[in-house]
């Protein structure tokens, strides 16, 4: 999966993007490429990852997926795009609050059939919330919403992943383990990922790094 941005600009910065390198940019997210892009709080960055996951369309300019361009997608295209190859990790979460992590994590795996339980529940260790599958997600600090959030977006296949500040409740410990979970599940498929993070946040790399 290949993404092209050939000047996008977002109607709510309009005017605001002068020093970005993405804005206004002619760039390419090529497939199984990764990309951190830094930005302060209100530079964008959620706004970046719904335009990329087809969740707004009001920017000028224009985004092609492997040479189409996204405005062109129907509402069952972004379904089987958003089920089979975009995957996403949002800062809100989007968690169920009432159902346990392991709920709300099996509920995305059912629909895709696409990873053991076994697979899921080494995740789970691997990240230092194995003992947490039981509790409700509500209860969950953020940190390990966050760690929660993670296991669920990789229940599913796909070829490019967007993270939006998926790890900003971590610390530079678990922010690693999750880190190398994802590159690792990526390398396995071939995919590429996105991810966004605060300007400040040094410790996070990819093939390139870019100001938002």
């Amino acid at each position: 999966m290949e993404l092209a941005f050939d000047r996008v600009e977002p109607a709510p910065l309009r005017g605001q993007t002068a020093h970005s390198q993405v804005w206004g940019h002619a760039i390419v997210f090529p497939a199984g490429s990764r990309t951190v892009v830094r930005a302060p709080s209100g530079a964008g960055k959620t706004t970046l990852i719904s335009i990329l996951y087809g969740l707004r369309s009001d920017y000028a300019g224009r985004i092609r997926l492997d040479g189409r361009d996204l405005r062109e997608l129907g509402i069952t295209e972004w379904a089987l795009l958003r089920r089979r190859r975009l995957g996403l990790v949002p800062q809100d979460l989007q968690l169920f609050d009432d159902l346990t992590a392991w709920e709300n994590v099996e509920l995305k795996n059912r629909l895709t059939r696409h990873r053991a339980r076994q697979a899921v529940e080494g995740w789970f260790e691997r990240l230092g919330v194995g003992g947490l599958q039981r509790r409700p997600a509500g209860t969950l600090s953020l940190g390990q919403r966050q760690r929660v959030a993670l296991i669920r977006a990789l229940c599913q296949p796909f070829e490019m992943l967007l993270l939006d500040e998926p790890f900003s409740h971590l610390d530079e410990d678990n922010t690693r383990r999750a880190i190398d979970l994802v590159e690792a599940e990526c390398a396995a498929g071939g995919a590429g990922w996105v991810l966004t993070s605060l300007a400040g946040d040094r410790g996070l790399a990819g093939e390139r790094v870019m100001d938002l």
